[in-house]
C-alpha cells in the first residue's frame, strides 16, 4: 500500500476517534449552562 492510501484509510478513523472524544467534552458545559435540547440537537 502506497502513503497515500493509508491516508485514506487512516484520516476518517481519527476524524471519527477525534470527533467522538470532542462530542461530549463540547456538549457538557452547554447541557449545564441550560440552553434550550433543540440547540443541541441541531448540531
Amino acid at each position: 500500500m502506497s502513503l497515500e492510501s493509508i491516508l485514506m484509510v487512516v484520516a476518517p478513523i481519527c476524524l471519527f476517534t477525534v470527533g467522538v472524544i470532542a462530542l461530549p467534552i463540547l456538549v457538557k458545559p452547554r447541557k449545564q449552562s441550560g440552553l434550550p435540547k433543540r440547540y443541541i440537537r441541531g448540531l
